[in-house]
């Protein structure tokens, strides 16, 4: 997330998940202390590809402001500064040990 703030990129509020790692609850609040970010998990993301695909197009014709259209926001993790401290250090090593990763 860093990376795509400092380039200017765009960088909302929250983060939509999706796939495997989406279905587990502990893994999106991990991902949402260490982002400091809400999370939602798209319910049904056997489309994901094609639905983020569709919303990209949407919004280059104009036909949609919201990239994430409310409906794709569902089982919601709010951010909580709770964990953050022991989530960010365990990150911080993880990135020393797999640089390659980041």
């Amino acid at each position: 997330m860093s990376e795509m703030e400092a380039s200017g990129f765009p960088v909302g509020e929250e983060v939509v998940m999706v796939g495997g790692g989406s279905s587990s609850r502990v893994w999106c609040e991990i991902f949402s202390a260490v982002l400091e970010r809400d999370i939602f998990v798209q319910e049904d993301s056997a489309f994901s590809g094609l639905k983020g695909a569709a919303a990209i197009a949407a919004v280059a014709i104009g036909e949609q402001q919201d990239l994430y259209p409310a409906s794709w926001r569902q089982n919601g993790i709010i951010y909580s500064p709770v964990h953050r401290e022991l989530y960010s250090k365990i990150y911080r090593l993880w990135r020393e040990r797999h640089p390659q990763n980041g």
